[in-house]
């Protein structure tokens, strides 16, 4: 079990061993506390939180997908977040990222993100090109899904035609208004 503590401003996260749970003050009403996604994030958040699992910090190094020509000891990392770890149907969901190589941060890259829907079909969409903090992000439009949906995604930052680096996400598809 983690502490609650603030994760965003007036948004609180207590994790357990299989859920994690929001308190998020911007909303009012009994629908204020709410189950948090679970699957990649939760894992990284256990990872951060919990004080029986190592501590590992919260950027995501990943390798590339095929063979880059880079000295070593060359590392590109992706940190990537939801502006919001739920959204309604009716919502537009914010996916933001930074990139950096062996800690600094890089600009004039141009990510894309992959989205998969329920179906199995993936929606790519290109993002802007990073900014000199290496930061991009994209407005998704809503996504029309039923509730309770996991939406996985993943960002991906070409350097050549044949080398990406990609990080993975989530967020949930949760429409409070539809319960009784």
């Amino acid at each position: 079990m983690s502490d609650y503590k603030m994760v965003q401003d007036r948004l609180y996260r207590q994790c357990f061993v299989n859920l994690c749970l929001e308190d998020d003050h911007r909303v009012n009403g009994t629908l204020r506390i709410h189950p948090s996604p679970l699957g990649y994030n939760y894992a990284q958040v256990l990872q951060q939180e919990d004080s029986i699992y190592p501590q590992t910090p919260d950027l995501v190094t990943k390798t590339p997908e095929a063979n880059l020509v880079m000295d070593p000891p060359t590392q590109v990392t992706i940190q990537v977040w939801e502006m919001h770890p739920w959204v309604s149907s009716q919502t537009h969901q914010e996916i933001e990222l930074r990139v950096s190589i062996n800690g600094k941060t890089i600009q004039g890259v141009k990510p894309y993100i992959n989205i998969v829907l329920p179906n199995r079909k993936t929606v790519r969409q290109e993002m802007p090109f990073t900014n000199s903090e290496g930061r991009s992000s994209i407005r998704l439009n809503p996504i029309k899904v039923p509730s309770g949906t996991l939406i996985p995604y993943q960002v991906c930052v070409p350097f050549s035609d044949e080398a990406s680096f990609c990080s993975k996400g989530d967020f949930l598809i949760m429409d409070f208004s539809a319960l009784p």
